[in-house]
Order: structure tokens, then C-alpha cells, then sequence
């Protein structure tokens, strides 16, 4: 290697350390591991608190400290400054469609809004008197269900083999029901069942009772077939002017939040720093870079989520993009805030994309199984595997993929010709239900657990298990396992927080309870800093 190419190698390798050193984001570096953090391993909302803050709502993302502060989301598009020597709110932001805006465009959106609201308005009030009409309509809707069931009854008649065999059927449904009554008389639920196939059956005896029925019903609704038209075409009438209305009001809905879950909101993802800036991305599309003094920088609108339950990914910073991926990923270049690329194949899922180094160059991996260089967006390979809720971790060349089954791919030491990562094993024995946190690998060991707090844990290079252990959180479990120190932090949403030793086999060393949260922990230093539903917590031996 000859002196210049010497001297660009080594100012690579000093760039990547030094953006290893400085990026905080999901997870710190997206790996949940904090090795040389030294925070308490007890704790409780009165013990071991240096300070808590109260934060302007609630949000999932994690906090992230960034020189002198912890930077965080609250509900719907805040982004929260928080000091962290003593936990006082420096500043905050809101990151909204309006606030991308100019003045005037500003009052446009808000005329735009008034409109929306207004049609929403006539839509919810036509909604009531439609399904006013609909109410005067049901009751004669029921005596011609019961006289088409009666028809079929009659039917069924002619066809003696079938109707033995349907009579064997209600007799034996019939006989379930009288004993259950039996065990309990006075149950209500129980007697309507019994009484509706005891009906049953004596229409499936006899023909003549049949038809009398037919003939009551025939009765019954001759006067009212003049009232059923009437009706019947007012209620179309007013699922047309329904129709009208959301069609009117489609283009007036720019500027509405997009749907989400309750548990997810518009918080979930959190905020990403280099040391200098921090940059954010809000549920509803809306992405922004700020100062660490709290200068807007940027914001801009990259997509809304076409999911229902709602965008949680959260972004990451590369070099020198910012990379979000919201429909698909989508690079920004960090200083301005303008599209660099676009993949658009790499489809987002819930769980966060992360970046690797092969051979000097990053490339980020997302949930979806895609591997997609970072300088271009080049789709490098694809969909080598799904996870649903949570996200891939890396360690020493290796990506992880784990929920309910599992797969580890060995990374290629450099990109050029195909880009195929090897597949070192698959792993069946991983137990059920969803993963929403995060692995965590230290040690040669791989730490999932499910929403039901169960742990496994899985051998790094064969993909065996090791052991497995319900740690009976009593709660979903959102947050991510983390490795703080040389302890592992495994958190329920009920603020509940195992803390055990890696190995081979478990070793609780503590239960402490918080506030409710969803939130990964995040450390630095001898302090860990949780984001609960309503408080920010930074503990420390010492605190009160």
C-alpha cells in the first residue's frame, strides 16, 4: 500500500471512529449495548433518582444525550431539550405541517382545516339521520330475515336426507343446551339458547308450523312495503350524499395527522444527534434538524405512513445523510435537509433500520431485509428476511434477525461483484408471539425477548438456544433489551425492570419499579436515563 493511499485509509478509519464516538440515536448506536456505563442497579421512582422532570405528554422514543443535554419527542410533534445536569427544559419545538410553512401558506392551511372540519361536520350529520332512517328500518328487516329463514326451512323439507340430518345436529345442540341450563337456571344467556333451538326443532317437525309462519310474516310486512321502499331509498340517498362528502373532503385533509395506534402515537421514533445538531422524525412525515441550542435548521415533509396503526421506525445518521425510512428509505443530506436518494423498494416496517461497515463503506440494513448503500441508495440485496415489530442488530460482521425463528447472516468483507451475505444459521427453537424489543449481542450471545417477557437467549455463532425463562414482567414488553455495563436491563411497559448478568445461565440481580414506560433505557457515564409515560428519570447513585 503506498503512502496516499496509506494516509486515505487512515483518514477513513479516523472519520468512522470518530462518527462511531459522536452519533447518539435509537439505542445509542443501534446496538443497545452501553459497556462502559456504570449507573445503579437498584432503583426505584424514590430511590436512586437524581432528578425527574415532567415532560409535556407522553412518547415511546428514547432519550438521547447529546453534549450537555438529553434530547426527546412528546406528543404529537415535540421535540423536548432537557438539561442534563439538573433535568431543566432548556427549550422544546413543535415539528407540525404548519410549522414548514410560510405565514401565508400558514393561514391557507388553517382556512384548509376549518373547511375539513366543516364537512366532517355534514358528513357525521347526515351519518344521523341516515342511521335514523335505519332504525325505523330494522324492525321490518327482521320479519323478512325470519320469513326468508322460514322459506329455507320449507325447502330443506323437500329434501328428507338433509333434513335428518340437520334435526340430528340441532338435537344434539339442543341437549348441550339443556344441560348447561341445568347447571345453571337462572342464567339468561343460557335460557334464550335453549328456548331459540327448542323453537328450532319444532319448526324442523312440522311443515304446517312452517308455513303458518310464512304466512304471519307475509302478513306482517304487506302494509309495510310502501314504508320499506320509502326508506330503503331515502338511506341510499344518504350514503350517496356520504360518498359526496368524503370525496369533497379528500383534497381539504393535507394537513390532518395520519392514522395511528393508541400505543404508538406520533412519538415512537427517536431522535438522532452528531454532537453538533439533532435531527428529528415525527409519525405524521414531518422531519427537522435543530441545534443543540434549539435553532431550526430544517423541516420538511418526507411521506405520510400508509400504515394504520401507525410509523415508528426511527432515522438514522450516516456519513453525511440523514436517512429516514418512511414509506421507503429516503436520504436527506444533513445540512440542508434536500433528497439525496431514495429506495423505494425498502419498504418500513415498524422496527428501525440500522448501518454496518463492509470494507469502509456503510450500508443500512433494514427490518424488512433489505441492504441498501448508504452513498447512492443502491439496493445491494433484498427481502433475505421479514421481522415484523422490531429491528436487526449487528456484531463483529454479523447481522442478527430475531422474533418468533431467527436467522444470522455473516456480512461480506468488501461490496464489488454480487453482494450475497451467507447465512450462517437458522434458528427454529426461538419461542412464539411478538417481538417488539430489540435483540441485544454481547459475549457470543444473542438476548430476545417477547411482549410476554419471555427471555431467550441463543448461542451467537450456531444459533442454539441456551436457555430460555419467563420473567414474569406482568406487562407487554415495548423496550428493548439493554446492556448497561456488565448487566443486562430486560423492561416491562408497567415500568418493571429485570436486571440480570449475561451468561449462560440466568442470574436476576434486581426488580425495580418505575413509572410506565416504553422507552429503551439509555446510559452515560454512572447515569441511566428512562423516558416514562410522564416523567423523564436520570438515576444515579446518590440521588435521593
Amino acid at each position: 500500500m503506498d503512502r496516499a493511499t496509506l494516509s486515505l485509509a487512515l483518514a477513513v478509519g479516523a472519520a468512522v471512529a470518530a462518527e462511531a464516538a459522536e452519533i447518539s440515536g435509537w439505542r445509542g448506536d443501534g446496538s443497545g449495548r452501553f459497556p462502559s456505563a456504570n449507573p445503579p442497579l437498584h432503583w426505584t421512582a424514590d430511590s436512586n433518582v437524581v432528578w425527574k422532570t415532567e415532560m409535556p405528554s407522553w412518547g415511546n422514543g428514547s432519550p438521547v444525550p447529546a453534549g450537555d443535554r438529553i434530547f426527546l419527542g412528546a406528543e404529537p410533534t415535540l421535540l423536548v431539550c432537557v438539561s442534563q445536569s439538573d433535568g431543566s427544559i432548556l427549550w422544546q419545538a413543535t415539528n407540525s405541517y404548519l410549522d414548514a410553512l410560510s405565514p401565508e401558506e400558514v393561514e391557507k392551511a388553517r382556512a384548509m382545516q376549518a373547511q375539513a372540519e366543516a364537512v366532517r361536520n355534514r358528513i357525521r350529520d347526515t351519518e344521523r339521520q341516515r342511521n335514523e332512517k335505519q332504525k325505523q328500518l330494522d324492525p321490518i328487516n327482521a320479519i323478512r330475515s325470519r320469513m326468508n329463514d322460514l322459506q329455507r326451512k320449507l325447502e330443506l323439507m323437500t329434501k328428507p336426507d338433509e333434513l335428518a340430518g340437520r334435526i340430528a345436529e340441532v338435537e344434539k345442540q339442543a341437549g348441550g343446551a339443556a344441560a348447561a341450563l341445568a347447571e345453571k337456571p337462572d342464567d339468561g344467556g343460557r335460557k334464550r339458547r335453549h328456548e331459540e333451538l327448542t323453537r328450532e326443532l319444532a319448526l324442523l317437525r312440522d311443515k304446517e308450523l312452517v308455513a303458518k309462519g310464512i304466512a304471519d310474516a307475509g302478513n306482517e310486512l304487506a302494509p309495510k312495503e310502501a314504508e320499506e321502499k320509502e326508506l330503503k331509498e331515502s338511506i341510499d340517498a344518504f350514503n350517496r350524499r356520504i360518498g359526496e362528502l368524503r370525496n369533497e373532503l379528500k383534497p381539504l385533509e393535507k394537513y390532518d395527522m395520519p392514522s395511528t395506534h393508541g400505543a404508538n402515537g406520533y412519538s415512537t421514533h427517536t431522535a438522532v444527534s452528531d454532537g453538533t445538531d439533532v435531527f428529528v422524525l415525527r409519525g405524521h412525515g414531518m422531519a427537522a434538524c435543530y441545534s443543540l441550542s434549539g435553532e431550526r435548521r430544517w423541516i420538511r415533509f418526507i411521506a405520510r405512513s400508509t400504515e394504520g396503526w401507525g410509523h415508528s421506525a426511527s432515522p438514522v445518521l450516516v456519513d453525511d445523510l440523514f436517512v429516514v425510512q418512511m414509506q421507503g428509505l429516503t436520504a436527506l443530506d444533513r445540512k440542508t435537509g434536500e433528497t439525496v436518494w431514495t429506495a423505494p423498494d425498502a419498504r418500513a416496517r415498524w422496527g428501525s433500520p440500522i448501518v454496518v461497515r463492509i470494507g469502509g463503506e456503510a450500508v443500512i440494513v433494514t427490518p424488512g431485509g433489505d441492504f441498501v448503500r448508504a452513498r447512492d441508495g443502491a439496493m445491494l440485496a433484498a427481502k433475505l428476511l421479514g421481522l415484523e415489530y422490531c429491528a436487526p442488530v449487528a456484531d463483529d460482521g454479523v447481522v442478527y434477525f430475531i422474533q418468533k425463528g431467527g436467522k444470522a447472516f455473516k456480512l461480506p468483507e468488501k461490496i464489488g461483484g454480487e453482494f450475497k451475505p451467507e447465512q450462517l444459521w437458522t434458528a427454529s427453537e426461538i419461542p412464539g408471539d411478538r417481538y417488539y424489543a430489540s435483540p441485544v449481542v454481547h459475549d457470543g450471545l444473542v438476548y430476545a425477548i417477547n411482549q410476554q417477557s419471555h427471555l431467550v437467549v441463543i448461542d451467537a455463532t450456531t444459533g442454539a438456544p441456551v436457555y430460555d425463562r419467563k420473567l414474569d414482567l406482568k406487562a407487554t414488553v415495548y423496550p428493548s433489551i439493554t446492556l448497561v455495563g456488565g448487566h443486562l436491563l430486560a423492561c416491562g411497559e408497567n415500568g418493571n425492570t429485570a436486571v440480570f448478568e449475561p451468561g449462560r445461565e440466568y442470574r436476576e440481580i434486581a426488580r425495580n419499579p418505575l413509572e410506565a414506560f416504553r422507552s429503551c433505557p439509555v446510559a452515560k457515564g454512572d447515569r441511566l436515563y428512562i423516558r416514562g409515560m410522564k416523567h423523564l428519570y436520570c438515576i444515579g447513585a446518590g440521588g435521593r
